[in-house]
């Protein structure tokens, strides 16, 4: 794997080599799989299935999807070996072929609704995988969601399915004044993941001029009275490319003044 670097940006990579990497991530897989039923984990394995979706994103004539709904359908994948994938899933979305999206969205929606892990095993990473599929599921079907289904996820005990209400009302972009109003309570939530998820909601409303003047008032009166947490949540929705909007770059001069290095650096990239 590590000589994929050698070769540069993956949309460059060649044929041959895409063909030879494609085959030997397939069958890596496929007996990462094996010892997944058989309860067998390596702590450090290789990001094959995370490298197989980058690799059929950018190469569609070459790609294996069949091998990745697999990788996904399987029960006894550890999350560690999820995550990386469905994260790729939300970053390449566009990228993503139609009939493929539906799949993805069967095969994801699984993942979310498993019962979290309670591994008490240290060296696992802790994250839960089911709040990143509940993002996927959002981004690849926005407007799936109806208003009586995004009520009763937000009032769900479940925060992974709280946060995925929050994503999808934050990408379908419909109804302006109520949702904001309904992210607006969202920050002021006990639970810090759907603070988290309803502040960079916002961001991303601001970054995109939608929902102006409220969503910049909103979003500058958290910054300025909430924890610094809130910048480093609202400075994700800056990225490259970002800077097209004069409420975006008003956000940028904002976030651009905060202590945080973090936050100042994503700031910088995106002016770059």
């Amino acid at each position: 794997m590590d000589a994929l670097t050698e070769f540069g940006n993956v949309t460059d990579l060649p044929p041959d080599v895409v063909a030879s990497l494609v085959l030997f991530l397939s069958g890596s897989l496929e007996q990462q799989g094996e010892e997944a039923k058989k309860g067998r984990y390596a702590l450090h394995d290789s990001d094959f299935l995370g490298t197989l979706v980058l690799i059929n994103a950018w190469h569609p004539e070459q790609s294996d999807w069949p091998c990745v709904l697999k990788a996904l359908s399987l029960k006894e994948s550890h999350p560690t070996q999820l995550s990386d994938a469905i994260n790729w899933i939300i970053r390449l979305e566009n990228k993503l072929p139609t009939e493929i999206k539906n799949e993805l969205i069967a095969c994801i929606s699984e993942i979310a609704d498993r019962p979290g892990v309670t591994s008490s095993d240290k060296c696992w990473d802790p994250r839960d995988v089911r709040i990143l599929a509940s993002r996927a599921i959002s981004n690849l079907s926005p407007n799936i969601i109806t208003d009586k289904e995004l009520r009763q996820k937000l009032s769900s005990h479940k925060i992974h399915v709280r946060i995925a209400a929050i994503h999808a009302l934050v990408k379908r972009r419909t109804h302006c004044h109520s949702d904001l109003l309904i992210l607006n309570l969202c920050i002021r939530d006990s639970n810090e993941k759907i603070r988290e998820a309803a502040v960079e909601g916002i961001a991303n409303w601001v970054v995109d001029a939608f929902g102006l003047p409220e969503s910049e008032t909103i979003l500058n009166e958290i910054l300025d009275k909430g924890p610094p947490q809130y910048a480093t949540w609202a400075s994700r929705a800056l990225n490259k490319n970002a800077i097209e909007t004069l409420s975006a770059s008003r956000l940028a001069d904002k976030l651009g003044k905060q202590t945080s290095a973090l936050v100042r650096a994503r700031v910088k990239a995106a002016l770059e």
